[in-house]
């Protein structure tokens, strides 16, 4: 058997993960990815049930179309969980949308990739990039993650001078792609081949072009002309660099067998005579297509397609995932029920998507796919909220345990570390010994920060259009999904450590402008309906007057509750007025009985005077727009901590 050829490497190998970085890194995936997997299918326009759990797997015969995420499966190959994140968002935007939405290309691809694995990894490499630019253009800040994957931990080597030229020009293509401003070395040939590709006939970057999210502002690329792209135009250069590898000695295999660890498949004896008999081979012996070539290839590139497999692109689902996959989409291909249009399953699909969004909510299914990018483009921002709350519900869980640890009847906890003071109080006739009052303190200011109600007030006058309104609509995402996720916290921990935390964070959104209105009302869930309504209404503001007062006074109109922490932040760009009047004395009075009442009540000022003026002493005035939903943000942070 021919020597092993060693793959030349940038980095040393990574020392594996040790089991709590692993499940400290699977915790923080799990939370990001838990979160949007509901807003997944919509934002890359497919209609896939996605859950998080222990493997991969698929059941697109179940309803609702179930597919099943396993963060584990990068975290265990040591990934970060930033990048762990990415690569399973990766399998389902380069892999998994295209088997579900479009069947039939699907099956054109599986055709081209059985020709051998050349092609396989081929369109892989070209599918990865497709799919990347689509993650990309609705969660733009996976950009930096995905250039940290691709140099750090895929293709981390800049020399690839040594592997067969077909892969140099793939692996350089992909780097030039993920790592922006890259340096790869390959031979000149395969830099000859990728430049022309790049200016291509002199029209342009052809590469840059079929793996782009759309061809131009108006039109989106569709999957077969994608497709048709690479294998009409890019491939044929790919095909010529292949075959220079081909017929370079230094690749040949020796005594029939393969070089490396992918290679160690001979040809049966029936395989070379049928060969033989079908005179499928060059002046040169060399294989030229088919199952042959497919074989040969193996012999001369298999450790090289076998680093490729494991180390460039480990596959997370198994072969039966994959085979239920292709079965899917050659069923779905040769329906009766389908008509011929390459485009028709795709905008059947669509079709079906908005009228399932329109009969759960009343909005379009691009209303939807709007608001799911507003939540994924904040989602650092809310992620910091959950992590400022978690130290809260820490301390609770940590006092709850302590609680149930100790036996008493009634009456308050000692302090342990206090004991000694306290026999010295209580011989000296101290009626609220020191550690008693200590835990009556801790124990209120827990309570106080746990219980507690968050309404937000909007408005929608006409002066709130345009950028106002953008930002508007963006604070009300951060807000609602910010405190709805910490909810959910305070659930979680409280079914994982079986014990009532008394903590609980309700939301409601009122808007005003010629009247007001309640879009979302108190409570500690969101539902997809209330989600859009809100985002409809304060990205679209109409009114001619800015009546707040209403709405102050209708919350001023709710059964009190004492136990519960009261927030009202209203974000405004004007003086309060009903059309005629300056009505600023009318809301002032709202404000200051609603304070009387116990509520802390905060006024977002959008530069202006009047509106920071009405809310003294508690205002933020905020002359650009752009920085309404960071200060949102820092606020409700505040406010929790």
């Amino acid at each position: 058997m021919s020597e092993k050829i060693i793959l030349p490497l940038g980095n040393p190998e990574p020392t594996a993960p040790t089991p709590e970085e692993i499940a400290t890194g699977l915790q923080q995936a799990e939370t990001f990815l838990r979160d949007i997997a509901p807003h997944l299918s919509r934002l890359f326009g497919m209609d896939l049930n996605i859950q998080i759990g222990d493997k991969w797997a698929t059941d697109l015969e179940a309803d609702g179309n179930v597919v099943t995420a396993d963060p584990g499966f990068f975290i265990e190959k040591g990934y970060t969980p930033d990048m762990t994140s990415y690569a399973t968002l990766h399998e389902i935007a380069a892999h998994l949308r295209e088997k579900v939405t479009e069947p039939k290309l699907t099956e054109r691809i599986i055709n081209f990739a059985k020709q051998g694995k050349p092609q396989a990894i081929f369109h892989n490499i070209f599918a990865d990039v497709a799919g990347n630019n689509l993650i990309h253009a609705v969660l733009p800040r996976m950009r930096g993650v995905a250039a940290q994957l691709y140099k750090e931990k895929l293709f981390a080597e800049t020399d690839y001078t040594q592997i067969p030229r077909h892969l140099q020009f793939l692996y350089k293509v992909i780097r030039q792609e993920m790592v922006p401003d890259s340096e790869t070395t390959v031979l000149p040939e395969v830099d000859e081949a990728i430049a022309g590709l790049r200016n291509y006939q002199g029209q342009g970057d052809v590469i840059k072009y079929s793996t782009a999210v759309a061809k131009s502002a108006h039109e989106a690329m569709g999957g077969d002309e994608r497709f048709s792209i690479w294998t009409r135009i890019i491939y044929p250069v790919y095909e010529g660099l292949i075959e220079q590898d081909r017929q370079d000695p230094n690749r040949q295999s020796q005594n029939g067998e393969a070089q490396g660890d992918g290679g160690n498949q001979q040809q049966s004896q029936g395989q070379q005579e049928k060969q033989n008999q079908t005179g499928n081979k060059s002046s040169g012996g060399q294989p030229q297509s088919g199952e042959s070539e497919q074989q040969s290839d193996s012999e001369r590139f298999g450790s090289y397609y076998e680093d490729y497999k494991q180390n460039r692109h480990p596959e997370p689902m198994s072969e039966e995932e994959h085979d239920k996959l292709h079965y899917h989409a050659e069923e779905h291909t040769h329906s009766p029920s389908r008509k011929n249009s390459p485009h028709t399953a795709q905008s059947e699909h669509e079709r079906m998507l908005d009228k399932k969004v329109r009969d759960e909510t009343g909005h379009s299914l691009q209303e939807q796919r709007r608001y799911n990018a507003e939540i994924v483009k904040w989602q650092s921002a809310i992620a910091e909220m959950r992590d400022v709350f978690q130290r809260v519900i820490n301390e609770r869980v940590a006092q709850k345990r302590g609680l149930s640890r100790r036996t008493f009847t009634e009456g308050a906890v000692l302090d342990p570390d206090r004991l000694v003071q306290t026999v010295i109080d209580v011989r000296n006739n101290v009626e609220e010994p020191e550690a008693f009052k200590d835990y009556e303190t801790k124990k209120g200011e827990t309570q106080a920060i746990g219980k507690t109600d968050y309404v937000f007030m909007f408005d929608v006058s006409h002066s709130m259009k345009g950028e106002k309104a953008v930002n508007a609509a963006s604070t009300a995402v951060i807000g609602l999904e910010g405190l709805a996720a910490l909810q959910r916290d305070v659930e979680e921990a409280e079914a994982a450590h079986k014990i009532d935390l008394e903590l609980d964070i309700r939301t409601a959104i009122y808007i005003f402008g010629d009247e007001a209105a309640c879009v979302k009302p108190l409570s500690t869930r969101v539902s997809p309906k209330e989600r859009l309504d809100t985002y409809a209404a304060l990205a679209n503001p109409n009114g001619s007057s800015t009546q707040d007062f209403l709405a102050l006074e209708e919350i001023e109109s709710w059964s009190s509750e004492p136990d519960r922490r009261k927030i009202l932040i209203a974000v405004s760009d004007g003086a309060s007025n009903d059309g005629y009047h300056d009505t600023s004395y009318r809301a002032r009075e709202a404000i200051d009985r609603l304070r009387g009442d116990g509520w802390f009540v905060y006024g977002i000022s959008i530069g202006s005077r009047k509106a920071e003026h009405l809310y003294r002493p508690n205002a933020r005035r905020v002359n650009n727009p752009d920085k309404l939903p960071q200060t949102i943000h820092s606020f409700i942070e505040a406010t929790i901590s």
